[in-house]
Parts: structure tokens; sequence; C-alpha cells
């Protein structure tokens, strides 16, 4: 996708990507117009057509929008904010919950799996929820500390500030 992008790039949008996924603000003045957003995303239809690639039909806003999703993220330009839509927010309570639990059983041993998965989750969401990163440093720690103690696939303890951070 990165010789698409770079056209698209040549011809006046500006762009985010990430692997096929891209989000793309036409040519000419910002806010960008409704009729500025249907003509650029045809002319991105075009460029997919020529070079037979398909546009999933769910895919894409056509006529501009103020609240879209991209790259897994709720972009609300209105009030200018990046949120996590619903489902992933739930994702990230289920995990740490999930985590908390076994926290709870095992008197704080847990499996590392579960922790690293939570972990790249918090740091995921960092763009929508920028303290994230805060509350994921005491897991990392935790999670270096075993890796040098144990090694890398033993189970551990958590600090009492890692599952804080995860309450």
């Amino acid at each position: 996708m990165r010789p698409v992008l770079e056209h698209l790039r040549q011809s006046g949008f500006t762009l985010v990507g990430y692997v096929e996924d891209h989000g793309a603000a036409p040519p000419g003045a910002r806010p960008t117009s409704k009729t500025d957003a249907i003509k650029g995303f045809g002319f991105v239809t075009q460029l997919y057509d020529r070079l037979g690639l398909t546009l999933h039909l769910s895919k894409g806003e056509r006529g501009g929008a103020q609240e879209l999703t991209l790259l897994g993220f709720t972009i609300d330009k209105t009030h200018n904010q990046v949120r996590l839509p619903n489902g992933r927010l739930a994702r990230l309570r289920g995990t740490a919950a999930a985590v908390l639990a076994s926290v709870s059983s095992n008197r704080q041993s847990v499996k590392r799996k579960p922790i690293e998965r939570v972990a790249g989750i918090m740091v995921a969401a960092s763009p929508a929820i920028p303290v994230a990163r805060f509350f994921a440093k005491a897991i990392f720690d935790d999670l270096a500390r075993s890796t040098a103690a144990r090694g890398p696939h033993a189970d551990f303890r958590l600090s009492h500030q890692s599952v804080r951070d995860l309450r």
C-alpha cells in the first residue's frame, strides 16, 4: 500500500495509514466541505479500480463526517477527541478484571501471558487514554523483574502498585 499512499500524498491528500487501513482528507481547505469529501472519495475509488483493488462496501466515509472510526479508534472532529470504541474499552476492562480475579485467587501469583496481554492493550489504548502508559509502567517493571529473576515463561507476583493500577 505504500506506493498507493504515496501517490495520494503527491495528489494533495493528507493521510494516516497502517498496513491496509488508512484515513485520508482530500486536497483543499480545512475543514473539508462535503463536496470536496465526495470528490476525494471518488478519486480514491477510481484509483483503486485502476489498480484492481476493491474497497469494502462498509468501509470509508463517502460524504465527510464529524465522527468516524479509524485504526480502531473513534475520531470525533467536533470535540477534537480520540476515543476507544465501546468494544475495545470493554475488552480492556474485561482483560484487567480477569487478571485481577486471577491475582485474588492465587495470592498475586499470575501467569505471564495475561499480564503481557493487558499491558499491550493498555499501551495500544494510549492515543485515546494518554495516561494508560503510566498505568502500565509498574506492570512492565514487574515483567522485567520477573524475566531477570526467573526467566521469560515463569509465573510471577504482581506488585501492589500493579494491582492498584489494574483496578
